[in-house]
């Protein structure tokens, strides 16, 4: 089933989206890039190309806004991006025009937000991340300014992409059950249908309700606690110990989730900011205290390796160096 008017091709060992124009000639502009579009052509973009595109509208979306020109941007990433990964999403910046300041995880933007207003001793807090695409988890610290991530973990195959596909094969079922029924009534008077709706011959009609939402996707609820024990078990900590868990992504909203949290920590998420907008609050919070901005108190971000470093030598080909989940301050 086709979900994307794209489609992700491979082209000279990279990953190129393959696009169609179907309306008039125009040119498509991103940063230092510029194609002529040409009726039913298709035109080849780099993931790169593509997100430039994206900072490039937000930047004047911007600037609509303010009424100024924007210069410079806190880019926010996910937490599994590597070292490639953080150059490139700054090398985009540039293309679109942008002074990166710096690049910071979706988790420890949203726990900047968190700990804004937060004063006295210090609290360890679960970032739940459920987003579009993947889904991930940090245990952080906060005292006093002090943004510590303490462990991460996290599923890149697992997002809002895999809830909708399991109500979409729902659905094609009771499409099958109609075709079928269909076929029958060519030869039969009657036929028995699987379904509990079957309007006038024109086709069937079901309510998605939330109970059954939950119930088609009740594996992928509960694989979402998976990494949320991980993070604890490989920070030391125990759940009593936690102070809020914090919300992030559209997703979070759902009642299952918040229900998950409650059943295993014994108490509900944290109702203080908005899933949908704590990252990109978190991110503007960093910005405005890089570019020096009057009554942002300063905040300091140790972030967690999550990849194993080493240095390769002719005596030790494997190299030898900091092993995963070691800190680094950003």
């Amino acid at each position: 089933m086709k979900h994307w008017l794209f489609k992700i091709i491979n082209k000279g060992g990279k990953p190129m989206i393959q696009v169609k124009n179907k309306s008039k000639c125009e040119d498509f502009v991103s940063g230092l890039f510029r194609y002529s579009f040409i009726p039913s052509n298709f035109v080849f973009l780099t993931p790169e190309e593509v997100s430039a595109v994206v900072l490039t509208k937000m930047k004047e979306t911007a600037k609509a806004y303010l009424s100024h020109k924007v210069t410079h941007t806190v880019l926010i990433v996910p937490t599994y991006f590597n070292d490639a990964q953080h150059q490139t999403t700054k090398d985009t910046g540039s293309t679109a025009g942008l002074t990166v300041l710096c690049i910071i995880n979706n988790p420890t933007a949203a726990a900047i937000t968190y700990g804004l207003e937060k004063e006295g001793s210090e609290s360890q807090i679960i970032v739940y991340n459920l987003g579009g695409g993947t889904f991930n988890v940090s245990l952080l610290s906060i005292n006093d300014g002090v943004f510590e991530v303490l462990a991460t973990a996290g599923d890149t195959h697992l997002g809002g992409e895999d809830f909708d596909n399991h109500v979409i094969k729902h659905f094609i079922q009771l499409k099958k059950e109609v075709e079928k029924a269909k076929h029958t009534l060519s030869s039969q008077m009657s036929t028995k249908l699987k379904i509990e709706s079957f309007e006038n011959g024109n086709g069937f009609f079901e309510t998605l309700t939330c109970s059954k939402f939950e119930e088609l996707n009740i594996n992928l609820f509960r694989n979402t606690m998976k990494p949320v024990k991980q993070v604890l078990k490989d920070a030391g900590i125990k759940k009593e110990h936690i102070s809020d868990v914090v919300l992030v992504g559209g997703l979070t909203h759902i009642p299952k989730v918040q229900q998950l949290i409650k059943e295993y920590f014994g108490k509900g998420p944290s109702k203080g900011i908005n899933p949908d907008k704590a990252i990109a609050y978190g991110a503007a919070i960093q910005g405005g205290i890089l570019s020096r901005e009057e009554g942002v108190n300063n905040v300091i971000l140790i972030e967690v390796c999550l990849l194993t470093l080493g240095i390769e030598t002719q005596q030790n080909p494997r190299g030898a160096g900091s092993t995963r989940e070691r800190h680094m301050a950003l």
